[in-house]
């Protein structure tokens, strides 16, 4: 049975970043025109995060398409397998979107800590915990669907490439949380 699975945290990270920075995000990701250098980080738009849920459930659904297939015959087998395994494999990818998407909250988290109002730093701190969380919980959604996957080649690719943004997301959270811990002394 193909187990498809989602996450929601991501829109929290970049919320919490959006309430720390007290900026408004943009639309694309771009150079905010600002006057501070926490300012000119990318901003990173909610309209990608709502954009990502969207396809989060449109990959669900799908999935539930696919089921709904008629399987009488040999092509009536082979077609409904088909349309699983392309139905799985953008399952897979969603959340791999995701997972890149969120990681860049940790930009706009590390310039808020070295740079931003000492007051506000542990709020850059809660950012890069959010961000993990986001990271991390997309992963378990790649791995689940990827194990769906037939083409093994393209699900392990696929699995590699998350397993390098969980490193390099809890690489970027330790060095956000030492600057956060640094500055609360």
């Amino acid at each position: 049975m193909t187990k498809i699975s989602s996450s929601r945290t991501s829109p929290d990270a970049a919320a919490e970043a959006d309430a720390a920075l007290d900026e408004a995000v943009d639309e694309e990701l771009e150079p905010q025109a600002a006057s501070t250098p926490v300012q000119q980080t990318p901003a990173i738009s909610r309209q990608k995060f709502l954009h990502l849920v969207d396809e989060d459930t449109e990959a669900f659904n799908r999935i539930m398409n696919v089921f709904s297939m008629p399987k009488g015959t040999d092509e009536e087998k082979a077609a409904r397998s088909a349309a699983l395994q392309e139905a799985t494999l953008y399952a897979t990818q969603v959340p791999l979107r995701t997972m890149q998407t969120s990681f860049k909250v940790f930009e706009i988290v590390k310039a808020m800590a070295e740079q931003g109002n000492p007051n506000s730093v542990t709020d850059a701190g809660v950012g890069a915990l959010a961000a993990r969380s986001a990271v991390l919980g997309a992963c378990l959604n790649v791995k689940i669907n990827a194990a769906g996957l037939k083409d093994r080649a393209v699900a392990d690719d696929l699995i590699g490439q998350a397993n390098r943004i969980v490193a390099d997301a809890e690489k970027a959270e330790r060095e956000i949380l030492e600057i956060v811990e640094s500055k609360i002394k």
